[in-house]
């Protein structure tokens, strides 16, 4: 059976699917951001292995709902 519950901060919340119209901002490679936001900071072989990291910035345009409107 499909569950339709997805995990938020701790608690299980139902789970509403949406369509986002987006705009890219920016795209940027290894900037201080990036790697603020990945958190831990890996090793030269590590970041090797894991290829391009890339963060791409967006701003939501529209929220709709994914049937049923327009």
């Amino acid at each position: 059976m499909k569950s339709n519950m997805i995990h938020l901060n701790g608690h299980l919340k139902p789970f509403q699917g949406k369509r986002l119209y987006l705009t890219k901002i920016r795209e940027e490679e290894k900037s201080e951001l990036l790697v603020k936001i990945r958190g831990r900071q890996l090793t030269p072989e590590e970041d090797a292995a894991k290829g391009t990291m890339v963060l791409v910035i967006f701003e939501i345009d529209k929220v709709l709902p994914l049937i049923g409107a327009k």
